[in-house]
């Protein structure tokens, strides 16, 4: 079974854009990811970001392991009821079939590129782009 993940631009940069935006914090702190903790994270499971999902955790994990829960979540085979909620937001739609795609993150399709995080209240949120 094929497996979901994103691509990481979000580690390969020094840009500030990249960094994470905490909208509770006016530190400066220069914390990792691996630091930083959630209760939640809030994520597009169609292509065009029109549905969403969140995760919730019953304690605080780091970033990294948020992202990686996610990316597990994405990995899993994809359903009739999941494709039939996600449908009418995919790079293919309204012609999209589901003998297409094998799991959930295939609905992404080349929006997979991790370019922002931001935190607000705790919950991870981050913006994926595709390759241009």
């Amino acid at each position: 079974m094929p497996e979901f993940h994103y691509i990481r631009c979000d580690k390969e940069s020094d840009d500030e854009d990249n960094n994470i935006d905490d909208e509770n914090d006016d530190s400066d702190s220069d914390d990792s990811d691996d630091e930083i903790t959630v209760t939640g994270v809030v994520f597009n499971i169609s292509r065009y970001g029109q549905v969403q999902e969140t995760l919730h955790f019953d304690k605080p994990i780091s970033i990294d392991e948020a992202i990686k829960r996610v990316e597990r979540y994405l990995s899993e085979p994809i359903t009739s009821d999941y494709f039939d909620h996600v449908k009418d937001d995919l790079f293919a739609s309204p012609n999209a079939k589901m003998k297409y795609y094998t799991v959930r993150g295939d609905c992404l399709t080349d929006c997979k590129f991790l370019e922002r995080k931001w935190i607000v209240d705790g919950i991870l949120h981050f913006a994926c782009g595709s390759y241009n």
